[in-house]
């Protein structure tokens, strides 16, 4: 999928919060070198880090109030929503269904184009 969007001169929307979440098992295995590679891409021109503002904390709040997304997932929510982005790209079934507005499609990772 990374390929494929690259490709299509996409831009990957992507927050802070995720590059924590992905240092995580790097750092506690002392994988400096896995750990070098997500900083790498995540400061990328590749990479559009979006900036958690007055807008999102709305958002988020309007998830967290009409939905059961767990705080975690209505953040990255509300942070997509928040940029507009086309496609919110997740393996987590439960959020397959939400419809939030200034997202077009949430999606597994095999249905991106």
């Amino acid at each position: 999928m990374i390929l494929r969007a690259q490709a299509a001169r996409s831009v990957f929307l992507s927050s802070n919060l995720i590059l924590a979440e992905l240092l995580v098992v790097p750092k506690r295995n002392g994988d400096l070198f896995t750990a070098a590679k997500y900083r790498r891409f995540f400061l990328s021109s590749a990479v559009s880090l979006i900036p958690f503002t007055p807008d999102a904390a709305e958002r988020f709040a309007d998830i967290r109030a009409s939905t059961r997304a767990k705080p975690a997932d209505s953040l990255h929510l509300a942070l997509a929503a928040s940029a507009g982005t086309d496609y919110f790209v997740t393996t987590d079934t439960k959020l397959h269904s939400i419809k939030i507005p200034g997202i077009a499609t949430i999606c597994p990772p095999d249905e991106v184009p």
